[in-house]
């Protein structure tokens, strides 16, 4: 049976990504997660005209009609509320960030001027122009400006213009994803362990994944080789979850169940199998209720390459984040493969080049800790040579 390309698998699994759920949470607890909602400035900004430096503020016309001796009237500093000029030759000393006293339109920085018995004296040559040192109010932006876009990965820059504007909460999107792997022979991180089990390294990656790039809302399960357990329990997760992320079972072994348990659950199949390496026998499809699934094979290699090329940008999609795979060269030349796309993990370096990181199959998981993630090589005849630009995956 001719398998399914790489591309092709993407197309389905992207055009199945329906508006995930939006949840309010607070401003806090966003870093990393996909805003829900456009944010817009509740005011000016800056809100009135402000001192963009310590020194005095002074009435301009009273500079051009010849004075440089100036009264210090007070003290208008960052936080108070705006003084009035009381004499043209009057003067207040100021602070950066505050408000422009009334009558006055220039600042003069303090290395500019000595302070003398409640004067302040202009240094002779002092070069002076009208709102100098001066922002404006509504420079930056007006009151109603879209600031953050729905879609937008939330990092520090936007959790500060949100807070500006006054958002203790925001909306985010959370889809609920439920992480559920496999197998007789898995056994938790805090149990003992024997020579024939293996611990549930996958589930633990797959949550650290999501956790990664924004999605917080995971919940990790683990179900035993048995199609009534698995009948029930995943019955009842589609039931409470949008993504089901499956890791192991999806193969052809005698006790790899999950494609006939889905099947009898009426998940729509919309694949089974792609012609990659790794992670071939990656399944997708989804509900009458229009939850979608992922088959993950169990491979530790596996399961995390099929994550990140497959559930990460559904996921994204989802949430109306603009899907981007960012380019890389090859720093040496790589081998194609004429029947399958290569999944191949790297490490990247500061000016984009990648090279391969060695691993002993999909079972190494160890070695891929020395890479930054993977590049997608299209299958075909030859080599890509040294230099060629390639999709990149960050883990």
């Amino acid at each position: 049976m001719k398998l399914l390309t790489a591309p092709m698998a993407e197309r389905i699994v992207l055009e199945a990504a329906k508006p995930a759920r939006a949840v309010l949470i607070e401003l806090s607890e966003c870093y990393g997660q996909v805003l829900a909602e456009n944010i817009y400035a509740d005011r000016d900004q800056p809100s009135t005209d402000r001192s963009a430096m310590d020194g005095i503020a002074i009435s301009f016309s009273s500079w051009q009609k010849g004075t440089h001796n100036f009264r210090i009237e007070g003290i208008q500093k960052a936080g108070i509320a705006q003084k009035k000029l009381s004499k043209k030759d009057g003067c207040f000393e100021i602070m950066t960030g505050a408000v422009i006293p009334q009558g006055c339109d220039c600042v003069i920085p303090v290395e500019m001027v000595n302070i003398i018995k409640g004067r302040a004296i202009i240094k002779t040559d002092t070069k002076i122009n009208r709102f100098q040192f001066i922002r404006k109010q509504g420079s930056e932006y007006k009151k109603g400006t879209l600031l953050l876009e729905e879609g937008t990965e939330i990092g520090p820059t936007h959790i500060a213009v949100a807070a500006a504007v006054g958002k203790d909460k925001v909306a985010v999107y959370s889809p609920k994803i439920a992480v559920i792997d496999t197998g007789d022979e898995l056994v938790d991180v805090n149990k003992p362990i024997k020579l024939h089990q293996t611990r549930r390294s996958n589930a633990y990656a797959l949550e650290a994944l999501f956790h990664c790039h924004g999605f917080r809302a995971v919940t990790k399960f683990h179900l035993s080789d048995n199609i009534l357990k698995l009948e029930a329990n995943i019955t009842w997760i589609l039931a409470n979850y949008d993504v089901i992320v499956l890791s192991g079972g999806v193969s052809i072994g005698k006790f790899d169940f999950v494609p006939q348990v889905l099947t009898k659950l009426n998940i729509k199949n919309l694949f089974h199998k792609v012609a990659q390496r790794p992670g071939r026998p990656l399944w997708f499809g989804v509900s009458q209720s229009g939850q979608t699934v992922f088959g993950l094979p169990g491979n530790p290699v596996s399961t995390i390459v099929c994550a990140s090329r497959y559930v990460l940008p559904h996921l994204k999609k989802s949430c109306g984040f603009k899907n981007f795979t960012p380019l890389v060269k090859l720093a040496k030349s790589i081998k194609r493969n004429p029947r399958l796309t290569l999944l191949l993990p790297v490490s990247i370096n500061t000016s984009r080049e990648v090279r391969l990181v060695g691993y002993a199959g999909s079972g190494d998981y160890s070695a891929l800790t020395e890479s930054d993630g993977f590049v997608q090589i299209a299958r075909g005849k030859g080599v890509l040579k040294k230099g060629t630009k390639v999709r990149f995956f960050k883990w």
